[in-house]
């Protein structure tokens, strides 16, 4: 599902190579502090093969354990390119494109956003299981 994922995020950006990409989430799971079969590090060893500068965001997590996780830490609110939501946390539910400025597309991996809410932002937009928007 990694490989997949960064495909999508391929298709709706292009290469990958030297773009800062958020992974949203290092939680197995949404609102759970729980590393067990969490998809962040199969995820970002595929945004890495493909060139890509991986940080990391997760609410219940310091940015010291993230770093303790080998990831360097993001916080929302600051630039990047793309992003891929990997934990469905509800605080990410509120997420729109002025928190992730600078985003050209954003690939939604648990379907937690609303779509609504990017349309019209010219950001590239993919939902797992719904499509994408343009």
């Amino acid at each position: 599902m990694p490989a997949y994922t960064v495909g999508r995020l391929i298709n709706l950006i292009g290469n990958l190579d030297g773009l800062r990409v958020v992974i949203l989430g290092a939680s197995y799971r949404g609102d759970v502090k729980e590393l067990a079969f969490s998809g962040v590090f199969p995820l970002a060893e595929e945004l890495g093969k493909k060139g890509a500068e991986v940080v990391v965001n997760d609410p219940l997590y310091t940015d010291e354990e993230i770093r303790d996780l080998g990831f360097a830490p993001y916080r929302i609110g600051e630039e990047c390119e793309a992003a891929i939501l990997q934990a469905d946390h509800k605080t990410y539910t509120r997420l729109n494109p002025t928190m992730l400025p600078g985003i050209k597309a954003i690939v939604d991996g648990r379907g937690a956003l609303n779509p609504e809410d990017w349309l019209g932002s010219n950001v590239a937009f993919a939902a797992l299981g719904r499509g994408d928007l343009a």
